[in-house]
C-alpha cells in the first residue's frame, strides 16, 4: 500500500474505526516504513496532549480582559457619536448640491417651442393579406 493510504488508515486507527484485518496490514507496513511510523508517533503524542485536562484560567487575566473590554466599549461609543456628527454636514452638502443643481438646470435649459410636423410620412406595414394602411384613404388624400 502507498503511504498516503496508510496515513488515512492511521487516522481511522486513532479513532478506533478500523477492522482487525486492516489493522494487521497497517502494523506490518509500520514495521517497514519509518516515515509512516514517525507520523503515527506524532499523531499519538498529539492525541495524548489533547486528552490532558486544561489548567485553570488565572483570575488576574480575567480581570484584565474585562478592563480592556470596558475601554474598548468607551472608545466605540465615542466613535459612534463622532460618526453621527459627521452625518449632518454630509446630508447638508448633498441637499445644497441638489438645490444648486436644480437652479443651474432651470437657468440653462430653455425649452424649444413645439411645432407639429407638416406632413407625416406613412409607411405600409403588412402582415400577409392584411395591411395597416387603407389604400382608398391614401388615394383620396393624394387627389385632393
Amino acid at each position: 500500500m502507498r503511504c498516503n493510504k496508510i496515513r488515512k488508515q492511521l487516522d481511522l486507527l486513532m479513532d478506533r474505526a478500523l477492522d482487525a484485518n486492516s489493522t494487521a496490514k497497517l502494523e506490518e507496513h509500520l514495521k517497514s516504513c519509518i516515515k509512516c511510523r514517525n507520523y503515527h508517533q506524532a499523531n499519538t503524542r498529539l492525541q495524548e496532549l489533547m486528552n490532558q485536562p486544561l489548567p485553570p484560567f488565572p483570575k488576574h487575566i480575567h480581570h484584565q480582559v474585562l478592563e480592556l473590554c470596558k475601554e474598548h466599549d468607551a472608545k466605540r461609543v465615542r466613535l459612534q457619536k463622532r460618526a453621527r456628527l459627521q452625518l449632518v454636514p454630509a446630508t447638508l452638502a448633498v441637499m445644497l448640491s441638489l438645490f444648486i443643481g436644480s437652479l443651474v438646470g432651470k437657468t440653462i435649459f430653455t425649452p424649444l417651442p413645439f411645432t407639429a410636423p407638416e406632413s407625416v410620412p406613412t409607411e405600409e406595414l403588412s402582415f400577409g393579406d392584411v395591411t395597416l394602411v387603407d389604400y382608398e384613404t391614401l388615394l383620396e388624400a393624394d387627389n385632393e
